[in-house]
């Protein structure tokens, strides 16, 4: 048996009436932001949002470009790297986790890439593609009148994983992808062989799981 523990540390930024403790306000957005230093991969940073009945953040015009540029790089002038904010691809289009339209973006030279994720880069306002399995500082967006968040999700103790097989917390299973071409049938009889089916997707977090394994 093996403990699989999921740590979140908090960090604590700005407080003003209105938001959530440790969230700030922006007079260009009905949002108020939440900054996690703690890195997360793409679909658990995502996770963690909705926890504070939010979303990793959207970003639909340049002024809300400009001020999280300037909300992080005020927080910390150590942020280095990417922070994950709420854009993914979904072929054949970028959306939002909020399902707001993806009608602006701020690409970074020669993006976006191959990867299905977005991060912030703080030091440009730039954004560049990121593999969605990395870990990441991120940044949320949560309604002004959020009440108290749900309990972010406890550590789970499970059979490890058999070899070539990788654990997600949000279904507690293990999950392999195979490259070679089957019929549906005899794709779900090798997956029962392997005392597994077919895999079901159930919500978005569960399908960007799914895509970064490819």
């Amino acid at each position: 048996m093996t403990n699989l523990h999921v740590l979140c540390f908090l960090s604590a930024i700005l407080y003003i009436q209105g938001c959530p403790n440790g969230a700030i306000q922006s007079d260009i957005s009905p949002f108020c932001y939440r900054y996690f230093a703690a890195p997360a991969s793409f679909s658990y940073a995502e996770d963690i949002c909705n926890q504070y009945n939010g979303h990793l953040a959207s970003i639909t015009n340049t002024f809300i470009n400009s001020f999280i540029q300037s909300t992080l790089n005020t927080i910390s002038a150590d942020i280095y790297g990417s922070v994950w904010i709420g854009a993914f691809y979904n072929g054949p289009n970028w959306n939002w986790t909020d399902g707001q339209p993806f009608n602006y973006n701020k690409w970074g030279n020669g993006e976006p890439s191959n990867y299905y994720c977005v991060g912030f880069q703080p030091s440009t306002g730039t954004w560049y593609t990121r593999d969605c399995s990395n870990s990441y500082s991120f940044l949320c967006e949560v309604p002004n009148d959020s009440t108290t968040p749900r309990p972010p999700p406890t550590p789970s103790q499970i059979d490890e994983c058999d070899d070539g097989w990788t654990y997600y917390h949000q279904t507690d299973s293990c999950y392999k992808a195979f490259e070679h071409g089957l019929t549906w049938q005899d794709a779900e009889q090798s997956c029962v062989d392997n005392n597994a089916h077919l895999t079901s997707i159930h919500n978005l977090n569960e399908n960007l799981f799914v895509s970064s394994m490819f």
